[in-house]
């Protein structure tokens, strides 16, 4: 049997609902939680990308729910582009009417719902991230982690790949980023049924 790619899982412990999210989404896939310990979103994601090292890893927020056989479905992509960024949630306006996976620029890279960083990603990812935090700390952009991503991708000149249909559905919910976002964040596509959490 092959080892499982490591995941984590980014909550926050202060709403009790997200932390139960975060408890009941660690026991369906087998993750290791990162609590958010300093109320910074940032903080959190590099303490995610620290604890990942130099492996491929998997990163989700902790109001993703994933499809049934999601392990599976997740390692089974994983080992088709194990050295590429991939997205696995994928909401209607990342991907139109085609509701099929493909490259996309770095630049379009949003929503860190669940996706993979393969080997030396997030060691990569995590060296930049504070120098771009604090660049960007007066400009409003750094308050949300997937521009970090974005704006790592496109330093890099780096792609990602679109992993379609998505294998986690967004909760509804105030957005810890901004809480003028939408409520419902959900995608259309998804690979199955939601499991049961």
């Amino acid at each position: 049997m092959t080892e499982q790619t490591p995941t984590f899982v980014m909550a926050v412990p202060w709403f009790p609902a997200r932390a139960a999210m975060a408890a009941r989404l660690r026991r369906a896939i087998d993750a290791q939680i990162i609590w958010d310990t300093t109320h910074n979103i940032n903080d959190t994601f590099r303490a995610a990308l620290a604890a990942a090292g130099d492996a491929g890893a998997i990163f989700l927020e902790e109001d993703a729910h994933p499809v049934v056989d999601w392990r599976a479905k997740v390692e089974a992509r994983i080992a088709q582009r194990p050295d590429e960024v991939q997205q696995f949630y994928t909401c209607g306006f990342m991907i139109g009417p085609r509701k099929r996976p493909g490259r996309m620029p770095g630049e379009s890279f949003v929503a860190n719902v669940c996706f993979y960083l393969p080997p030396g990603g997030a060691r990569s990812l995590l060296d930049f991230s504070v120098g771009w935090e604090h660049k960007h700390a007066s400009d409003g952009l750094a308050k949300a982690a997937d521009i970090t991503v974005a704006h790592w991708l496109v330093a890099h000149g780096w792609d990602y790949w679109l992993s379609a249909p998505s294998l986690v559905q967004h909760s509804d919910g105030v957005s810890m980023v901004d809480y003028r976002r939408p409520r419902i964040r959900r995608t259309r596509y998804l690979d199955g049924e939601l499991a049961q959490l």
